[in-house]
């Protein structure tokens, strides 16, 4: 996207430091003009350093670049078996796209891919995800189910409670999980989760999990998300380097794909239930064709989401877009 040049200098600012050109120009052995038109580039990225006379270029607060080494440092051995592959890309149209495209050429299950940042990042019905470079995770790992996309029934959910015990462990405050595939903290939406299948309902299914984190999204006030949103550096005083978010992320997921195969979503009903941010809330339940409403009383074993409807009835939802009704 970007050239060679560009990626070396976006390396050298990532510390947040000030560069001169003379300095860059040394280092890389071209002229200050070359320097100054590879900066430039960087607007690609939405990066756009500081310059200041006699001082040079700066990325204010920096930059924690992904690496693949440090990733895998700091994961268990495990977790590190069932990672087939890690692709670290500087930007893509959409993470999860790039794996189910990498499907027609065959890819082996617990490849994962991250991306600095998505030109085209998606969330549930394909609603945009913002994804500015370097301040995020966005990662997509591909599972293989032998049982068939039957057996997937509150993946989501499992995958949401991941995300839930993560953001605890790190000390955020209030994380709750909004049925079905978001992650709450304050009631401002700092995660959510996307998962694409391709296959058949009873043979071998191939599911592409997609996770996107907001670390420190707020240092750009100008991006325009369609509800109440926030970031990790928000919620906590001490904000962990990315790369070992995005370890623990994959840990964590890598580790919990084998018990959803065994145990299905009853190893995380619990987990959820406790996490639940829409129980015993007033909801409206907006499906093709009308509006219910209702009172949420969590979920079954299947995943679905139970309803209070306002004769009495209990009804499961399976798909539908839910919202707390504003009294």
């Amino acid at each position: 996207m970007v050239s060679q040049l560009a990626n070396n200098i976006l390396e050298r600012l990532s510390d947040g430091n000030f560069h001169s050109g003379e300095e860059l120009g040394e280092q890389f052995s071209v002229s200050r003009s070359a320097i100054w038109k590879a900066v430039k580039q960087l607007d690609q990225l939405g990066i756009r350093p500081f310059s200041v006379q006699g001082k040079g270029y700066c990325i204010q607060d920096g930059l924690q670049l992904l690496d693949p080494v440090k990733i895998k440092t700091n994961m268990s051995n495990n977790s590190l078996a069932l990672l087939s592959e890690l692709d670290i890309l500087q930007a893509v149209g959409s993470t999860n796209q790039h794996l189910l495209d990498k499907l027609a050429s065959g890819i082996d299950s617990g490849s994962v891919c991250l991306s600095e940042m998505q030109m085209q990042g998606r969330g549930r019905h394909g609603k945009p995800w913002q994804s500015p470079f370097g301040l995020n995770i966005y990662l997509s790992l591909y599972w293989r189910f032998e049982q068939g996309a039957a057996a997937l029934a509150g993946l989501s959910l499992a995958v949401g409670t991941i995300l839930a015990k993560l953001l605890k462990n790190y000390g955020l405050l209030d994380v709750k999980l909004k049925w079905p595939n978001d992650v709450m903290c304050h009631g401002k939406k700092i995660a959510g989760v996307l998962l694409e299948l391709a296959g058949d309902a009873v043979g071998p299914c191939h599911v592409v999990i997609g996770v996107g984190l907001n670390i420190a999204s707020t240092r750009l006030p100008t991006i325009k998300v369609d509800q109440p949103w926030t970031d990790m550096e928000s919620q906590i005083k001490a904000l962990p380097e990315r790369n070992l978010i995005a370890a623990q992320l994959l840990e964590n997921l890598l580790i919990m794909l084998p018990q959803f195969e065994q145990h299905g979503f009853s190893a995380f009903e619990k987990d959820w239930q406790a996490n639940d941010g829409l129980y015993k809330q007033n909801v409206d339940v907006k499906l093709a064709d009308r509006t219910l409403q209702g009172i949420a009383l969590g979920v079954d074993e299947q995943g679905h989401i139970l309803v209070q409807q306002q004769d009495g009835q209990v009804r499961a939802f399976s798909s539908a877009d839910i919202s707390v009704r504003m009294s």
